[in-house]
C-alpha cells in the first residue's frame, strides 16, 4: 500500500534432545518486518510470493508507463 511493500516474518524453532538421564530443550523465536519502497510503474496487483526452502521470493512486475510528451511554443 502507498507505493511500499512489507514483508513480516516469525521464527519458531523448538528442539529437544535426550542423552544419558539428561533432556535439553531448546526454544528459539524472533520476529522481523522489513518494508520497501516500490518504484511508480510496479504493478501492485500482480505481485507474487513464493516461500521454497528457507528462501522468500517476490515477484514484483513493472508496468510499461508511456508518458506523453508535451510541446511548447517559443515566442
Amino acid at each position: 500500500s502507498d507505493g511500499r511493500i512489507k514483508v513480516i516474518a516469525e521464527r519458531k524453532d523448538y528442539s529437544k534432545l535426550k542423552n544419558e538421564g539428561h533432556i535439553w530443550r531448546e526454544s528459539m523465536m524472533g520476529k522481523y518486518e522489513r518494508s520497501f519502497e516500490l518504484p511508480l510503474n510496479v504493478n501492485g496487483d500482480k505481485i507474487k510470493a513464493n516461500f521454497k526452502n528457507g528462501v522468500l521470493s517476490l515477484i514484483i512486475p513493472k508496468e510499461n508507463i508511456v508518458s506523453e510528451v508535451k510541446k511548447i511554443a517559443i515566442n
